[in-house]
């Protein structure tokens, strides 16, 4: 499976879509290399893109502090 395969695997799922409150439509059009507006899918893509990158976990969890400004 390929990270965009991953990615829109996630985004199609309905529990995914009903705890965030992300309609269908909307994340049929979202592109894992390609900004969005929901602060979750970004994470995912951080998460997903890291382990594509094979970046090591400390550096993706750096970046996900870094989004939230932890």
């Amino acid at each position: 499976m390929t990270a965009n395969e991953l990615f829109k695997a996630i985004l199609k799922d309905s529990l995914f879509q009903e705890k965030y409150n992300l309609s269908e439509e909307k994340l049929k059009n979202m592109v894992l290399h390609e900004e969005s507006s929901s602060d979750i899918v970004e994470i995912i893509k951080l998460v997903i893109q890291g382990i594509e990158n094979r970046t090591p976990e400390r550096s993706i969890n750096s970046q996900v502090k870094n989004y939230f400004k932890i």
